[in-house]
């Protein structure tokens, strides 16, 4: 991702109201050029593009996270995922980042403040490689 470029992130969330606020969030902080898919086959449709960063909903409704994040990290040159969950769970978290994610959310009141710094910082990450 060139320093000049907005960031084309996709959220991959099953519940409408969470995938709008994580779009929006992504929008105003980062001018991110948002894509969202609410199951796993339209993750698996969207992926098919590039992305500089992808959000991964632990529970879709035809997917596990933990599963669609092993396909996308075995993607070649493969995005930054942040798993995003409700059900924050240590054992969850160490799941995530065995499987390959490189930051871990949890829905709660945190979640847009602990969003916009894992994000940022993955985002700045990438513009210095």
């Amino acid at each position: 991702m060139s320093g000049t470029m907005r960031p084309r992130v996709l959220v991959i969330e099953d519940e409408p109201l969470q995938a709008d606020i994580i779009r929006r969030l992504l929008e105003k902080r980062f001018s991110a050029a948002v894509a969202v898919a609410s199951n796993a086959d339209e993750a698996r449709e969207k992926l098919a593009e590039v992305y500089d960063l992808v959000t991964l909903d632990y529970q879709l409704p035809d997917c596990d996270g933990l599963s669609l994040l092993k396909e996308i990290a075995a993607i070649p040159a493969a995005p930054p995922v942040v798993m995003v969950t409700g059900r924050g769970d240590e054992i969850i978290a160490v799941d995530a980042f065995i499987s390959g994610a490189s930051g871990y959310v949890v829905k709660d009141e945190r979640m847009p403040d602990q969003l916009w710094i894992s994000i940022g910082k993955l985002l700045v990450e990438q513009s210095l490689a």
